[in-house]
């Protein structure tokens, strides 16, 4: 029971998400996919969990592939991903080349230790 109500609040988190990314209200979105504003609501709140037609629905109003809506954990560390990188970029514009390319060739070595 309680994967269940992991997966629905998972779930429930990822429409808001998507949502709000898409600048959307809850009428918007409920109006165009055809579910009811109180049903939009309950699924975001995780206190329901969508049938497979209804995520159908709500992918093709938010204009993405079912695939894309299951990204949960994908997404999220891609704007990890990105910020670490900004952040790492604009730290090697402030050093010297030597001391940036031995800085790029650490980070070569972890990231080789951490693919074994």
């Amino acid at each position: 029971m309680n994967m269940n109500l992991s997966i629905t609040e998972q779930t429930g988190n990822r429409i808001r998400q998507l949502r709000t990314q898409k600048g959307l209200s809850q009428e918007s979105l409920a109006f165009s996919a055809g579910i009811s504003t109180v049903y939009l609501g309950q699924l975001e709140r995780g206190l329901k969990s969508p049938t497979v037609e209804t995520i159908n629905k709500l992918c093709h109003a938010l204009e993405l592939s079912i695939s894309e809506f299951f990204l949960f954990d994908s997404a999220e560390n891609n704007e990890k991903y990105n910020l670490a990188y900004a952040t790492i970029a604009a730290s090697l514009k402030e050093l010297p080349p030597d001391s940036a390319l031995k800085l790029s060739l650490i980070i070569k070595e972890l990231s080789d230790i951490h693919r074994d």
